[in-house]
């Protein structure tokens, strides 16, 4: 028993740790806009993207229907490192 009990706080810890991870990854500000079957996606910025990372990598994924799936890849330089892209992608 007392074996169990150590292995379940060790899950736990692991477990705090990892949300500790996800929490300070940063936040990603969008806007979507939906008319005539058209998803419009804009990244406005980004925040709490610690400086040491030279670039930021958005990676979005819609869940597709029955149609085959488009895919769409751009990459924008943001030289100044504020985390304002303001870039649309339709």
């Amino acid at each position: 028993e007392y074996s169990r009990l150590a292995i379940t706080k060790a899950k736990k810890l692991i477990n705090m740790n990892k949300q500790k991870r996800l929490t300070t990854l940063g936040i990603i500000q969008l806007s979507l806009i939906t008319s005539d079957n058209h998803l419009k996606l804009k990244v406005l910025k980004v925040k709490n993207i610690y400086s040491y990372l030279s670039n930021i990598f958005i990676k979005l994924t819609l869940i597709p229907d029955q149609k085959p799936l488009q895919c769409h890849t751009r990459t924008i330089p943001n030289i100044n490192h504020s985390g304002i892209f303001n870039e649309k992608f339709t």
